[in-house]
């Protein structure tokens, strides 16, 4: 098949001079690097412009915010990153439960990038960004995958439905399984667009607001407030049926166990399966910020057995497949699965 498209990370920065601010969380930073990325922007050049939640060691060094390491004043990066160091416990937790996180990172691959200007109405949006690329040279250097979306600010989304044409509206109504047949204006077709993308969307949005305060909140509770100001200014409504799925350093159980990784998969692929079966999708496609070893995922999540002996029992089908239509004259349920590899970049 055609190779996938491919895009340079300093494509995903856009315009420099229009980043107002940017939140970035890895695996490991060199701050260099990252300035390097942001050199010339507004957000590097203001205090609480860059934030990042980076790992560390978590046995050695107590969660907090650092805000006096990197600086315009520190000749190495000449920009202010905000760094977050989040907690994988809290201060009353058992020496027990401690040892049970003792290899435990902070794994996730995010950005968010807000931008003063372009977007659909040309008034500024804001870029959602997960990769399986960590913030260093390294990572540059090798092949990642990356999933993107924009998002137009509150104030501008209906503009931006009506830059749409009838046809389009049309369609993309129909995907969210919405009537539009009484509808004969295009600005009434686009009024019911937005209102479909923000009913479907309600959980997106929430779940994005969840994990930054998770992320950023138990450390620095000032600084995600303005997070949580910024995020409430545009419409965060992506293509039809897009969920997402995180993970975040520490140890849960019961009801907030739900929130992420294998749980939270189960929990959105759940509601394909309660649909009619001709209302379920023959394919779904997944893009990970990092799911470990390929062997690892394989019998949980593909419902395929690894390649060696003493394999654990496999399961019927995977999570990946869960709540998959498998039509008569399809082969069988498709899961895509976005893997870095010379083949996807």
């Amino acid at each position: 098949g055609a190779s996938p498209p491919e895009i340079a990370r300093h494509e995903l920065l856009w315009r420099p001079a229009a980043l107002q601010t940017a939140l970035f969380t890895s695996y490991g930073t060199d701050y260099s690097f990252l300035a390097e990325m942001v050199a010339g922007s507004p957000a590097a050049a203001r205090r609480r412009g860059v934030t990042v939640v980076d790992n560390y060691d978590h046995h050695r060094t107590p969660a907090g915010l650092d805000e006096h390491t990197y600086t315009v004043h520190n000749a190495a990066v000449r920009a202010n990153f905000s760094v977050v160091l989040p907690p994988f416990f809290s201060d009353d937790t058992a020496a027990a439960d401690r040892t049970r996180v003792h290899h435990g990172t902070m794994h996730p691959k995010m950005w968010l990038l807000e931008f003063s200007e372009g977007g659909a109405c040309g008034s500024g949006f804001l870029r959602l960004a997960i990769s399986s690329a960590n913030l260093g040279r390294y990572d540059a250097k090798i092949n990642n995958q990356v999933w993107a979306c924009d998002f137009v600010r509150a104030q501008d989304a209906v503009e931006a439905a009506r830059a749409l044409g009838v046809s389009q509206l049309k369609a993309e109504l129909k995907e969210r399984r919405v009537d539009a047949a009484g509808c004969s204006e295009k600005a009434e077709l686009a009024e019911r667009l937005v209102e479909a993308r923000r009913a479907d969307s309600a959980g997106f949005g929430a779940d994005l607001l969840f994990f930054v305060e998770r992320l950023v909140g138990r450390a620095a509770p000032e600084l995600f407030r303005q997070w949580e100001a910024l995020l409430s200014r545009y419409d965060l409504t992506p293509p039809a049926g897009t969920h997402l799925i995180f993970s975040a350093p520490g140890r849960y159980s019961g009801p907030e166990a739900e929130r992420y990784g294998l749980r939270a998969l189960q929990r959105h692929l759940k509601v394909l399966s309660d649909r009619p079966v001709a209302q379920r999708p023959t394919a779904v496609e997944y893009a990970c910020s990092s799911l470990g070893q390929l062997d690892d995922i394989l019998q949980p999540l593909l419902g395929v057995r690894p390649n060696y002996k003493q394999a654990p029992r496999m399961a019927v089908r995977g999570a990946f497949l869960e709540g998959l239509h498998k039509p008569p004259h399809v082969k069988g349920a498709a899961a895509r699965l976005v893997w870095p590899s010379l083949a996807a970049s």
